[in-house]
């Protein structure tokens, strides 16, 4: 290998050294105005070869600004980091910036349910969880956990984030970081300001640390923070079990005494990722319709477009002169053959367009037999005038009706 550096007195690239006698050791300091340059010795020679220590604790290279800090660097692993890279995965907690609430965007006492999207909510009593806006640049919204007003309840309030087994395996013996920002109200009330941030970790598979608990389950951060009425960013680094097969993290306060009006405080831009550095947040989906599509794998509600007062959601079939069924396609495929709920009988017709009838259905079932990952298959019962082989539109009435699919954790 031979390394040139830049003469600026000749304007030329110069050799440093014995051209291909230098070896690593030898090198040294090798730069100055104009700048280096590393000369493989042919074409099938490397340029330059890091090769790290027995246990290698330090990067093995580093890009610094003129402060010495690193910008960008490759981690003892050989993991390659940028702080301004933003790509889909990067982030392994999807709707860390709390872009999506296909449920709705306001809580009132959730209790170990799901909330925003991918996000369980939880608290005892007198308790609201809501979206609201952040003024930060890039990640519009948040989750507030407020209490009722005049309350005395001293309940806990959590949020918590459970990811799946095939989000989890990269983590298996790496070290990670979890980082977010966090706001209080002017009234919030935990003892010193403080709140609760864990991470988990279990060697289950795709289960729910909140929910029922990992199997093994061990805490990696358990810790408290002091926040501020401002936000700001925190962040905690820390090592994963090779036997890791699931994280979950979870934020905990505590109140104290009787809420005041603004008796809350804020979390947005959660992540997790892998290295030493809490890098720009990142959308696990990298666009907000990829955010949106990682949510629907788990979570999606099918319903009729807003534009119109009844609107088709699906092609039905007449069985019989009280029975007919349908395929509900789901917008993505899905994690796993979903669960089904839907809003109520009376939001639903079986609309005959040959004939111009609608036909209210008068029983509703799902046949998880017959569904699968991308479809639903429905059974609608009716007191008669189905025709049999007859094809039907099954129109959702649009501020009330809905089906919902669910494959969460």
């Amino acid at each position: 290998m031979a390394i040139k550096r830049y003469n600026s007195a000749t304007g030329k690239w110069e050799y440093v050294g014995n051209p291909g006698s230098i070896t690593p050791n030898g090198i040294g300091a090798v730069s100055n105005a104009g700048g280096s340059l590393v000369v493989p010795a042919n074409a099938s020679t490397k340029g330059i070869s890091i090769q790290a220590t027995a246990s290698q604790s330090a990067n093995l290279q580093e890009w610094q600004n003129s402060s010495g800090v690193a910008q960008t660097y490759i981690d003892p692993n050989g993991n390659f980091y940028s702080p301004n890279l933003n790509y889909a995965g990067k982030n392994a907690l999807i709707n860390g910036g709390f872009d999506i609430w296909q449920r709705g965007t306001s809580f009132l006492n959730p209790a170990n349910s799901y909330t925003a999207d991918r996000w369980v909510g939880s608290s005892a009593s007198a308790f609201t969880l809501s979206r609201q806006s952040t003024g930060l640049n890039g990640i519009p919204y948040c989750a507030r956990l407020q209490r009722t007003s005049s309350s005395s309840s001293t309940a806990n309030m959590n949020i918590a984030y459970s990811l799946e087994s095939n989000d989890s395996y990269k983590f298996q013996g790496q070290t990670a970081t979890l980082s977010f920002y966090a706001r209080a109200g002017s009234n919030f009330s935990a003892s010193g300001n403080l709140i609760n941030p864990v991470v988990a970790y279990g060697t289950g598979i795709d289960q729910n640390a909140y929910l029922n608990g990992f199997t093994n389950q061990a805490y990696l951060v358990n810790t408290t923070v002091s926040i501020t009425t401002s936000w700001v960013r925190y962040s905690y680094t820390f090592s994963i079990p090779s036997t890791a097969t699931q994280l979950a993290t979870w934020f905990v306060s505590s109140p104290t005494g009787t809420a005041g009006t603004n008796d809350y405080w804020d979390i947005t831009g959660v992540q997790l990722e892998l290295g030493t550095v809490a890098t720009p947040f990142s959308r696990a989906g990298g666009t907000y319709q990829g955010e949106l599509a990682a949510c629907q794998r788990y979570y999606q509600r099918i319903s009729a477009d807003a534009s119109s007062s009844i609107a088709a959601i699906a092609l039905g079939f007449g069985t019989a002169t009280t029975n007919g069924c349908a395929l509900i396609p789901t917008k993505i495929s899905m994690r796993i053959v979903p669960s089904v709920s839907y809003s109520a009988l009376g939001d639903f017709y079986f609309s005959d367009l040959i004939a111009s009838a609608n036909y209210t259905p008068t029983s509703i079932a799902i046949s998880g037999i017959r569904s699968t990952t991308t479809n639903v298959f429905v059974n609608f019962g009716f007191a008669s005038g189905i025709t049999t082989g007859r094809f039907y539109s099954v129109q959702a009435n649009v501020t009330t009706g809905y089906f919902d699919m669910n494959s969460e954790l």
